[in-house]
């Protein structure tokens, strides 16, 4: 297997940009793996769409999911939190 795009991800609550809208991604699985420590922002997490479920992870934890799943960047209401997304 191959990593056909890799990013990162901040969201910052001091510069307001505090989530993603839901979406889909255009690849056949999704890994979002935790950067910040969970002590470093406050709310965030990943929501999956249809179960209203928001998955918080440790630092350098991973979650894995098909990327034709609805999901979004849970807003955060304080600090900052940084993803990598493969």
């Amino acid at each position: 297997m191959a990593v056909d795009d890799a990013l990162i991800v901040g969201y910052d609550a001091a510069a307001n940009a505090t989530q993603m809208p839901a979406h889909r991604d255009s690849a056949l699985v999704t890994i979002n793996i935790a950067l910040s420590d969970s002590a470093d922002y406050t709310g965030g997490g990943t929501m999956i769409e249809a179960s209203g479920d928001v998955v918080r992870m440790e630092m350098g934890h991973a979650a894995l999911h098909a990327s034709g799943v609805r999901h979004a960047g849970h807003h955060i209401t304080a600090g900052t939190r940084w993803l990598m997304l493969l």
